[in-house]
């Protein structure tokens, strides 16, 4: 069944290989995002604290759906707006490689509230271990 996901006004996508992955090795994937959005190659930027940026920052429409970049399991998912990152969830795909969405949506629907609702995370079915296509 496929499942999507909701989105903020600011998404990260984190793409990590599989652990037996080889140096050089890609994944062919699927924009994460219905619609049209815009996103800046910022991976490797300096952050606060000597951290660097480990992802794709995407910029849309608040609640607009989030795509499975690949087909597997929800493997981590974490409710909580508070820090840098926000509401995120993981997809473990079938070779192991994961996707990881950080910054997922945290306001009431037409607000910039950070009341952090359930029902406007993530869309309904969306939980740990749900199947993502």
């Amino acid at each position: 069944m496929v499942r999507r996901l909701l989105l903020p006004l600011l998404v990260l996508l984190v793409v990590l290989p599989a652990p037996s992955a080889r140096a050089g090795e890609w994944r062919q994937i699927h924009f994460p995002v219905a619609g049209p959005v815009t996103y800046t190659d910022d991976f490797g930027d300096p952050r606060s604290g000597g951290r660097t940026h480990t992802g794709i920052d995407i910029m849309g429409a608040k609640l607009q759906h989030l795509i499975a970049a690949a087909g597997g399991r929800v493997s981590y998912i974490r409710t909580d707006s508070s820090g840098t990152s926000g509401n995120m969830l993981t997809i473990r795909d079938s070779a192991g490689w994961q996707y990881t969405y950080v910054h997922v949506n945290n306001d009431s629907p037409g607000t910039d509230d950070n009341a952090n609702p359930a029902q406007w995370i993530f869309t309904p079915g969306i939980s740990l271990g749900a199947t993502v296509t």
